[in-house]
């Protein structure tokens, strides 16, 4: 007899202020979810041997789901430091002293981006 056992692990999180839900987030693997308010965006990490590949993006937006194809551009570490796609850089991003992220540039992602430092 064989038995095939099976663990899933996922991670949620939420932040709040004062009885004030600001979001929760949903992580599972290579899958995030980030709910704000009634808007929820998806996020699919696609890896490669050497890493980090891409990023697929789905929106929720008052006019239906945008979604976003997206290559990552990383630093030696995994750190995200640039996501690309239809002729626009979405996100640049440089990490300095302690791992502290300073954004460059946002575009286009109206529920933010908050993947840090690796």
């Amino acid at each position: 007899m064989v038995y095939l056992v099976c663990f899933i692990s996922w991670v949620e999180s939420s932040l709040g202020k004062t009885y004030n839900n600001l979001y929760h987030k949903f992580y599972w693997d290579d899958y995030e979810e980030k709910t704000t308010g009634h808007l929820t965006t998806r996020y699919w990490y696609v890896n490669g041997p050497g890493g980090l590949l891409g990023l697929y993006v789905e929106e929720q937006t008052p006019n239906g789901t945008v979604s976003k194809p997206m290559v990552a551009v990383t630093d030696h570490l995994g750190s995200i430091e640039g996501l690309f796609g239809n002729n626009y850089c979405y996100y640049a991003a440089v990490y300095v002293e302690w791992g502290n992220r300073d954004v460059l540039l946002l575009y286009g992602l109206s529920h933010g981006f908050d993947r840090g430092y690796c």
